[in-house]
C-alpha cells in the first residue's frame, strides 16, 4: 500500500473495517465516561459491533461457530479465561467497582474480540495496523502538550493524559514499533516516517518507564533482525533514533530515580516492585485455586499488610506483573486459558515465519514488547489495555487468515492449469 495514496485507499474501506479501525482510534478516550453514566465509548462500538454482526446474512452465531471450527485453541482459551473470571468474581465478595471491571475489562473486550473474528474474512490487517499507528501519533501529540505546559508527576514524570506513566510508556510503544516496520517499506515514498518515530519518541522516553524501555529495545531489536533492513535512509533514521536515545539516557543516570535503582536502595522501585509481588504469592497461597477477584487487589493488599514490613507503596490497584494479575483475577482455570492463547499466538508466530508472512515480524516484535514489559506491569486489566490485547490476538488470526487465503488461492489455480 502506497501510504501517499492512502485517501484513495480510504474509499475500499468496508464497514467491518471501518468500525474495527474506530475502536483502534477510541482506545485513548476508552476510560472517559459519557455524561457521567457507567458507560464508555467502547461499551456503544461493542454493542453496534455486535447488533452489526447479528443483522449480517451470516450472523454472528454462524461467524464465531466457523472460528471454533477453523481455531479450536483460540476459542478454548478464550471461553477458559472468561469462565475463570466469572467462577472467581462470584465466588468472592463483589463490589460495584469489581462489576463495573468485569463490563468493561472482560465483557466489552470479547465482544468486540467475538464480532470482528466472526467477520475476518472481511477484514483486512493493513488498515488496522495504519489505525493503531494513528491513534498512537494522536496520543503521542496530546502528550506533547501536556510535557510543553509541564504537566508532569511529582517525580518529573510525563503520564499526560493516561494516569500513569508505564501505562503512557505502554500504549506508544507499539507505535514506535510500527513507524520502525512502516518506515522500513515506505520511507522513500512518504516523509512522514522521518518525522514521526520523533513524535513517538519523545513523551516515549519522558515517561521514564524503565520496564517499558527495557520491553521496547528488546522488541526493536528482534524486529531490526527479522526484517534485516536495508537501504542507507532507513540507517540513517534508526541511527539518528539510536543518537537521541543515547543523549536521553546520558541526562537520566544522573537522576535520583536511576541512582536509586542502581544501588538497589531499599526504597527504589524495583524494592517496591518485589514487596508487591511478595504480597500477590502471600495472596496466592491463600487462594490458588480461584484467586481474589476483579477489583479486590488493592483491598487486600492492606489486608496483607501485616505481614510485611511497612509499605512502600500503598495504593497499588494490581500487582504489576501481567501473570500474577490474570491468577489473581481469574483464577487457576483463568490462567491456563491466558496460558492457551498465549501457546496459540506462539503457534501462529511460527507458521507465518515458514510462510514468510510480511507481518510476522511486526507481530512477533509486539509479542515481545507485551510479555517482557509484562513482567514488571500490567498489560491487561483496563478499558483501554484489555481491548488492545484482544485486538492484537485479531491482527494475529487476520494476518493468518490472509495467508491461508493466499495460499488456498494459489492451489486452487494450481490444480485448474494441472486440470
Amino acid at each position: 500500500m502506497n501510504l501517499i495514496r492512502f485517501p484513495k485507499y480510504l474509499k475500499d474501506l468496508s464497514r467491518e473495517e471501518g468500525f474495527v479501525c474506530a475502536v483502534f482510534l477510541l482506545i485513548p478516550l476508552a476510560g472517559q465516561r459519557l455524561f457521567g453514566t457507567p458507560l464508555y465509548p467502547l461499551d456503544i462500538l461493542a454493542f453496534l459491533l455486535i447488533l452489526f454482526s447479528l443483522m449480517r446474512r451470516e450472523g454472528f452465531r454462524d461467524g464465531v461457530l466457523r472460528v471454533w471450527h477453523q481455531e479450536k485453541a483460540l476459542v478454548f482459551g478464550t471461553l477458559l479465561f472468561l469462565v475463570g473470571t466469572l467462577l472467581a468474581f462470584f465466588t468472592h465478595e463483589r463490589t460495584l467497582t469489581g462489576w463495573g471491571e468485569l463490563k468493561s475489562w472482560i465483557l466489552v473486550p470479547l465482544s468486540i474480540f467475538l464480532a470482528t473474528a466472526s467477520l475476518k474474512e472481511r477484514i483486512r490487517p493493513m488498515f488496522l495496523w495504519l489505525a493503531w499507528l494513528a491513534m498512537t501519533a494522536i496520543l503521542a501529540s496530546v502528550s506533547l502538550w501536556g510535557w510543553f505546559n509541564n504537566f508532569l508527576t511529582f517525580d518529573g514524570r510525563l503520564a499526560y493524559p493516561e494516569n500513569s506513566p508505564n501505562f503512557l510508556a505502554e500504549l506508544l510503544a507499539p507505535g514506535l514499533l510500527l513507524c520502525f516496520f512502516f518506515g522500513s517499506r515506505f520511507l522513500r515514498k512518504n516523509i512522514l516516517f522521518v518525522f514521526l518515530p520523533f513524535l513517538l519518541l519523545i513523551p516515549f522516553l519522558a515517561t521514564r518507564s524503565y520496564g517499558a524501555w527495557l520491553a521496547f529495545f528488546l522488541a526493536a531489536f528482534s524486529l531490526f533482525l527479522s526484517l534485516r533492513l536495508k537501504g542507507r535512509g532507513i540507517h540513517l533514521l534508526l541511527l539518528s533514533v539510536f543518537f537521541s536515545i543515547a543523549i536521553f539516557g546520558f541526562y537520566e543516570i544522573r537522576t535520583d530515580k536511576f541512582t536509586a535503582l542502581s544501588h538497589l536502595e531499599e526504597r527504589s522501585s524495583l524494592a517496591s516492585r518485589i514487596m508487591i509481588w511478595k504480597s500477590a504469592a502471600s495472596m496466592l497461597h491463600d487462594e490458588p485455586f480461584l484467586g481474589i477477584g476483579l477489583g479486590r487487589f488493592q483491598t487486600v493488599y492492606l489486608e496483607k499488610q501485616s505481614e510485611f514490613p511497612p509499605y512502600l507503596e500503598w495504593a497499588v490497584p494490581e500487582p504489576h506483573n501481567f501473570f500474577l494479575s490474570v491468577w489473581l483475577s481469574s483464577g487457576l482455570l483463568g490462567l491456563l486459558g491466558m496460558l492457551v492463547l498465549l501457546w496459540w499466538t506462539a503457534q501462529n508466530l511460527f507458521f507465518l515465519f515458514r510462510a514468510h508472512s510480511s507481518g510476522a515480524a511486526l507481530l512477533l516484535s509486539l509479542s515481545l514488547f507485551l510479555l517482557v514489559f509484562g513482567f514488571f506491569d500490567t498489560p491487561f486489566f483496563r478499558n483501554d489495555l484489555s481491548v488492545l490485547f484482544f485486538l492484537f490476538l485479531l491482527l494475529v488470526l487476520l494476518e493468518k487468515t490472509r495467508l491461508t487465503d493466499r495460499e488456498g488461492g494459489q492451489a486452487a489455480r494450481l490444480r485448474k492449469v494441472n486440470g
